[in-house]
C-alpha cells in the first residue's frame, strides 16, 4: 500500500488493529459494533501469509480490550466454522456466542417482513408478485427470452 495513499494514511495503517480503531472511533458516542462480513475469505486469502498470526493475535486483544468496548461480529459462511479454530487459544469464548441463520424461502421473508402491519396478501398473490420481481431482475440480468421462458427461475 506504501505509495498509494498519502503520507498521514499510511502511518495509520501501520498502526496495531486496537490503536487503529481507537483512532477512527474516538468520536463514537456509543461503543461502535464493527461486522466482518464473509470473513470467510480472510481464511482464503490470507492463511499462508505472513502476518495472518500477528491479525489473529490483534485481533484478540482488541475484541478482549474492555476500556475499547467494542462489539464485533463475524459472519460467514457456515462450512467454514470451523476456520475459527485459529483464534481458540487466543479467544478461548469465541464459541460461547454465535447464531445461526436459517435459510428463508423468499415468501417466507416477505410475509415475516410484514408482521405486525395490517397488511395481507390474497392467495397467490405473494407468489404471483415474487415471480414477475425475480422474472424482472432476470431479464435484466440474463435477457429478456431467458426470463420469459422461465429457465431461470428459483
Amino acid at each position: 500500500m506504501q505509495g498509494l495513499l498519502p503520507a498521514a494514511h499510511e502511518v495509520v495503517l501501520a498502526l496495531p488493529l486496537r490503536e487503529f480503531l481507537r483512532r477512527y472511533t474516538v468520536f463514537c458516542d456509543d461503543p461502535p459494533v464493527l461486522i466482518l462480513d464473509q470473513f470467510e475469505e480472510f481464511f482464503n486469502y490470507q492463511r499462508f501469509k505472513p502476518a495472518f498470526g500477528e491479525f489473529i493475535r490483534e485481533f484478540a486483544d482488541t475484541v478482549q480490550d474492555r476500556q475499547f468496548g467494542a462489539h464485533f461480529v463475524l459472519s460467514m459462511r457456515e462450512d467454514f466454522a470451523l476456520e475459527l479454530n485459529a483464534f481458540k487459544a487466543v479467544l478461548p469464548g469465541l464459541f460461547d456466542n454465535f447464531y445461526r441463520l436459517e435459510k428463508l424461502h423468499r415468501a417466507a421473508a416477505l410475509a415475516r417482513s410484514l408482521q405486525g402491519f395490517d397488511f395481507a396478501f390474497e392467495n397467490g398473490l405473494l407468489e404471483e408478485v415474487l415471480d414477475d420481481l425475480s422474472r424482472r431482475e432476470q431479464a435484466e440480468r440474463y435477457g429478456l427470452e431467458a426470463a420469459l421462458r422461465g429457465d431461470l427461475l428459483f
